[in-house]
């Protein structure tokens, strides 16, 4: 399913896409090689698939408990200032939560 999005919702091997992101080139090709997802300095939290998968984890928590949010139960994903994650990702940059989404004009 997710070939035919690449190619057909939004053909990531035609323009714009090929001109802004070069390294997409003969990315629907495969080669042999198994790809890799890569993450570095994240939290990952209850991720099945990066336990399982191909994945290239560097400098990350990654944790099925809760690493300290301030209420994971009503969805506010801030990090407490006592978080584990500041501890084990000392690079670590919060996301800014209060700037995502719909803004007042």
């Amino acid at each position: 399913m997710w070939q035919e999005k690449l190619l057909k919702d939004v053909d990531i091997t035609k323009p714009p896409y090929i001109e802004r992101y070069p390294q997409l080139k003969g990315f629907m090709e495969f080669a042999g090689e198994p790809r890799r997802n890569h993450a570095s300095a994240n939290l990952i939290v209850k991720c099945r698939a990066v336990q399982t998968g191909n994945w290239n984890v560097t400098d990350s928590f990654v944790t099925d408990t809760d690493p300290g949010f301030v209420n994971a139960a009503k969805l506010d994903f801030r990090l407490r200032d006592d978080s584990l994650v500041f501890a084990k990702i000392p690079s670590f940059i919060e996301i800014p939560f209060e700037q995502i989404g719909l803004q007042p004009n």
